[in-house]
């Protein structure tokens, strides 16, 4: 995509740029490095630096409808192209890490300066397959960020998946909010004196 040099979203797009370049060429390295493996073979990384996206491409937006990429690009505002896929182990994180702290440098509001959009590398990945229509009243949905559970205290110990979902059902009658600060204060709890070394981010909802 081509960017004006005096727009200060170049940043933006630049480090995000650099951050997917790593994502995809790890793999390559550590194949070249250790012994290729049948899933290794072939791949390679292609550069299109200076190149003009196609926005004619169709993507699966959020509910579920065939849509062109310039559908996103018809405000007129600057669009950041986010690459990465649900399934993603560990890279993505380190990408959309690096893409938040970058947007905090920005004196823009994602949303109404400019939009981010994120798009899946992952071919065999459906919108059916993260779509539910059987939620009920009562029912609690939590969306939080890997900070939460890999956070540590002083002794190594991980917080843990098992303990977020105790803090989940301690506070289940409450609030969505009251469900928020149960994980919260569970967090905290377990650290102790040890500091938070990585991004926590939590969200809450309840169906009413």
């Amino acid at each position: 995509m081509t960017l004006p040099r005096k727009h200060p979203w170049r940043l933006l797009l630049s480090s995000l740029a650099l951050a997917v370049s790593v994502f995809v060429a790890t793999p390559v390295a550590r194949a070249q490095a250790n012994t290729p493996l049948a899933m290794h073979e072939g791949v390679g990384v292609d550069e299109k630096a200076g190149e003009t996206v196609d926005l004619d491409l169709t993507f699966i937006n959020e509910t579920g409808q065939k849509v062109p990429l310039r559908r996103y690009f018809s405000e007129g505002k600057p669009v950041l192209l986010n690459l990465v896929y649900y399934r993603c182990p560990m890279l993505c994180n380190l990408v959309l890490n690096g893409q938040t702290e970058t947007m905090r440098k920005i004196p823009w509001e994602p949303g109404t300066d400019y939009t981010v959009l994120t798009i899946s590398i992952d071919p065999t990945e459906t919108y059916a397959e993260f779509h539910r229509d059987d939620l009920s009243t009562g029912e609690i949905i939590v969306i939080g960020t890997d900070g939460i559970w890999e956070s540590r205290n002083h002794r190594g110990e991980h917080f843990g998946k098992d303990a977020l979902r105790q803090a989940i059902r301690d506070s289940a009658a409450g609030s969505a909010e009251q469900i928020c600060q149960s994980i919260t204060d569970a967090l905290e709890r377990f650290r102790e004196s040890e500091a938070q070394n990585d991004d926590v981010t939590l969200v809450v909802v309840k169906l009413l």
